[in-house]
C-alpha cells in the first residue's frame, strides 16, 4: 500500500517511502566523518555526480 507521501511526492512510481528515505539519510549523516565528507550522495550512499 502506498503512503500519502508517495502519492503526494512521487505518485505511484515513487522509488521509496519518506520513512525509508529519511532513515537512509540519518544513517549516512551519522556515519559521516572527515574521511568521507565533501561528496554528494543519495539516501543510499551512492555518489551523485556534480
Amino acid at each position: 500500500m502506498l503512503s500519502i507521501q508517495q502519492l503526494t511526492f512521487g505518485g505511484p512510481n515513487a522509488w521509496t517511502t519518506v520513512e525509508d528515505s529519511v532513515a537512509g539519510m540519518m544513517e549516512l549523516i551519522d556515519s559521516t566523518n572527515l574521511d568521507n565528507t565533501g561528496r554528494f550522495v543519495d539516501y543510499c550512499g551512492n555518489d551523485i555526480p556534480w
